[in-house]
């Protein structure tokens, strides 16, 4: 989840970037209002303390106890002592404001009519408000499983993810993103030189993705220094190629990983030998079975929003992030940046 509600859908004052922190400025509006977030993440943590500060009652709801902290996911496959201590936040460091509370619970069931979020424990939370900061599912191993929901269950991925590193010999990245490109530079700086390391990817470039309102030479720049650096970091790249043979079906948790080496076949023609597959390409969004499918884009599944992140029919409910389906770069960093922003008032 990346993004924050760019209409303040609460009420019509705006709430600017507050946090839990921040000076109060209460909404009469908010007065006895229930906001219920679901998802601790970047969008979801910044949506509830904007609610609290603005004086609503809040709840979050996060399936695990603590937020999986996504962009050091490529540093936790490499290093899991350092995922359990900075790159998973507890729950009770993500929200603590005066009108918040957290729950630790799956979602089974949003009831957009009866306006309750029905959990797993049996419990129903009511809600004025929701918003859903459910995320997308990344498919590469930087992400731990959806059924990763304890401490313990976490740490065995990023551990048998790094296991896998330290034993692999010959290994191929399939996605050369911007994930792909930073696990291939986390993984190589990890192994020896002896090990090598190969980006499988489809596009003319690293990292083609789109990104509206960037200037197209400075991300050409920028693209093709990306390449330069892996060369200079001895990652080998194949462009305009895909993995034939493989599908992320074939790597669950985001990896294949074998004691001799196996072919993978690409599109080109041509083939490598490798004893472990690092899947980066694709995601899946989380809210997929919070929603009728009339509210969800029929190819990518993702929840259909209007400029103001409304789910489109549903005037009392919210998604952000990478669950809905805003054509825009979804980045952490830019989080809170529209928090109560109206139509063309300028972002920050």
């Amino acid at each position: 989840a990346k993004q924050c509600v760019r209409l303040n859908p609460l009420g019509q004052e705006p709430m600017g970037n507050a946090t839990s922190s921040s000076p109060k400025r209460v909404s009469t509006h908010a007065r006895g209002k229930r906001v219920v977030v679901l998802g601790a993440g970047a969008g979801g943590a910044c949506m509830a303390r904007i609610a609290d500060a603005a004086g609503f009652q809040v709840t979050i709801i996060e399936r695990r106890p603590g937020s999986v902290w996504k962009p050091g996911g490529p540093k936790a496959i490499v290093d899991p002592k350092w995922a359990m201590l900075k790159g998973l936040v507890p729950l009770r460091n993500v929200v603590n404001g005066e009108h918040s509370k957290r729950i630790q619970d799956m979602v089974t069931r949003l009831d957009t009519d009866a306006k309750v979020v029905e959990l797993a424990s049996g419990t129903s939370v009511p809600f004025d408000y929701c918003v859903l900061a459910v995320g997308a599912q990344n498919a590469s191993p930087c992400d731990p499983p959806r059924e990763a929901t304890s401490i313990s269950a976490i740490r065995a991925h990023y551990e048998s993810v790094n296991m896998a590193i330290r034993r692999a010999t010959r290994v191929v990245v399939v996605g050369g993103g911007a994930v792909g490109v930073e696990v291939a530079g986390q993984v190589r700086d990890a192994v020896p030189s002896s090990t090598s390391v190969t980006i499988v990817h489809s596009g003319a470039r690293l990292m083609d993705m789109s990104l509206p309102g960037a200037n197209p030479k400075q991300l050409a720049a920028f693209q093709d220094r990306a390449l330069r650096l892996c060369a200079e970091a001895g990652i080998d790249v194949i462009l305009r190629a895909r993995c034939a043979n493989l599908r992320p079906e074939d790597c669950p948790g985001g990896f294949k990983t074998s004691a001799t080496p196996f072919a993978v076949d690409m599109s080109n023609g041509g083939q490598l030998q490798a004893d472990l597959v690092l899947w980066c390409v694709g995601s899946r969004s989380n809210a997929e079975h919070l929603l009728p499918p009339e509210y969800l884009d029929p190819r990518s599944k993702l929840v259909k929003v209007d400029r103001t992140l409304r789910v489109v029919g549903l005037p009392d409910i919210f998604a952000i992030g990478d669950c809905n389906n805003l054509p825009e770069a979804k980045l952490s960093v830019t989080a809170g940046s529209n928090v109560g922003k109206g139509p063309g008032m300028p972002s920050g």
